[in-house]
């Protein structure tokens, strides 16, 4: 059977991901985050839900953090 892996590379999206992962988490098997320096309370909000959680230097853009 096949998993589904959400994968995010996110920064200062607090206000943004308590809707977003109510939504997501029943629809996927794993959560994979990697969390480019956020100022915000982001990293606190994924702990408790990735399965991997990934800090790393914002970089202005997602391409760097894949």
């Amino acid at each position: 059977m096949s998993r589904i892996s959400l994968n995010l590379v996110v920064h200062n999206e607090e206000e943004r991901l308590p809707e977003f992962l109510a939504h997501i988490l029943p629809l996927v098997d794993e959560v994979i985050a990697v969390v480019q320096q956020s100022t915000d309370r982001t990293l606190e909000l994924l702990r408790p839900v990735a399965d991997v959680l990934i800090e790393h230097p914002h970089y202005g853009y997602a391409e760097a953090s894949r």
